[in-house]
């Protein structure tokens, strides 16, 4: 479990399971990160402070998340799992980094789970969509994911932010999610 958004270490590793901060702040680094930064969100993003690799990576992420959906749609398979591939590199080596360089923003912590989330929702609804797994796998992986934001927005909304810490079983089913997700995929067959 890395420390930048205390989010999954790699792309198997509890995606699912990873909250938004500031449930995410359990180092020292970044609560002393929060408490000098005034502004949220969006004095993070205009602070060149939070651009950083970690951050970067994290960002190629996300961008790679239409790459993954357009290769699906177009029955691309190789292309989308390469895609998918060097998202998860991407997402061990920000966590890697952000945790031994200590290069851990609150951005990071931020970004790192709405990547994970964002990659996992989306290549689920697309494999489901293009009839490559059942949709009621793609409506149980996305209806956890729902809930885990939601439970975490609701506490926070009512003052009393959860710390989400993953169990071994929740890395346990992430992997699985992974597993479905690459053996869904007709060229690994």
């Amino acid at each position: 479990h890395r420390s930048r958004g205390s989010g999954p270490s790699s792309i198997g590793a509890s995606a699912a399971d990873a909250a938004f901060p500031p449930t995410l702040c359990r180092s020292a680094a970044l609560a002393a990160c929060r408490r000098r930064t005034k502004v949220r969100l969006p004095g993070a993003i205009a602070t060149a402070r939070h651009v950083n690799i970690p951050n970067l990576l994290t960002l190629l992420r996300i961008l790679l998340v239409p790459v993954v959906v357009w290769a699906i749609a177009q029955r691309q398979m190789e292309i989308a799992l390469a895609a998918f591939v060097v998202a998860g590199i991407t997402d061990a080596v920000d966590g890697y980094i952000a945790k031994h360089f200590n290069q851990q923003t609150e951005l990071g912590a931020y970004l790192d789970p709405l990547a994970d989330k964002t990659l996992i929702v989306s290549i689920y609804l697309s494999l489901a969509i293009f009839g490559f797994i059942p949709p009621w796998v793609a409506i149980l992986v996305v209806s956890r994911d729902i809930m885990i934001v939601g439970a975490v927005v609701l506490s926070t909304l009512m003052e009393r932010p959860l710390t989400i810490q993953p169990l071994l079983v929740s890395k346990a089913n992430t992997a699985a999610q992974i597993s479905i997700t690459i053996l869904g995929n007709p060229t690994t067959l």
